[in-house]
């Protein structure tokens, strides 16, 4: 080095990325590509656990069920109290805790290929925009945790930030192409 030179000032390579800064970008490349390729088999594995832990709903009974949360949603409103099992979630099958609501069962829910007919023609991001709508705790913390019987609010809160959660995940997915579809 010569004299007065810096091995940290700015010198000719002060433009182009030093080699560190290119390891450090491709690296967190791949491990975000990882993380994303985790992700999606978590959810696999998760669809396929569900399949196996309950029977397989037939094609109308999964309508019946789009077609009696649709009815629950609309006289929820009504009720003086509310509890867990009162409230339609977003899952094919009932949760019995706030731990049972996965993303892959909001997703297999919600891109259900028997989703009711009149919604059909809406995409997919206004499916899920309609569900944050209703799961949103500005909204649902005062219309219906306030309904909710004491012993079981903190169930339905913890539940309800999951659905939230897990439906703004698939929002954001759905706005991102992917890279292994």
């Amino acid at each position: 080095m010569g004299a007065g030179a810096s091995p940290t000032g700015p010198g000719p390579q002060a433009s182009a990325p030093s080699p560190d800064s290119e390891w450090a970008r491709r690296q967190a490349e791949q491990a975000r590509k990882q993380q994303e390729q985790f992700r999606r088999e978590q959810e696999r594995m998760e669809r396929e656990r569900q399949a196996k832990a309950g029977k397989i709903l037939s094609k109308e009974e999964v309508v019946q069920l789009f077609e009696a949360h649709e009815r629950q949603w609309s006289k929820l409103i009504t009720y003086d109290e509310l509890r867990w099992d009162t409230l339609p979630w977003p899952m094919l099958k009932k949760p019995s805790v706030p731990e049972d609501i996965t993303s892959g069962a909001i997703h297999a829910y919600i891109l259900s290929p028997h989703y009711p007919e009149k919604d059909k023609s809406r995409s997919t991001k206004d499916r899920i925009k309609e569900h944050i709508r209703r799961w949103h705790p500005d909204r649902f913390e005062t219309k219906m945790l306030t309904k909710v019987i004491e012993g079981e609010k903190e169930k339905v809160k913890e539940g309800a930030g999951s659905v939230v959660r897990n439906l703004n995940d698939l929002l954001t997915r759905s706005n991102v192409p992917s890279m292994f579809s």
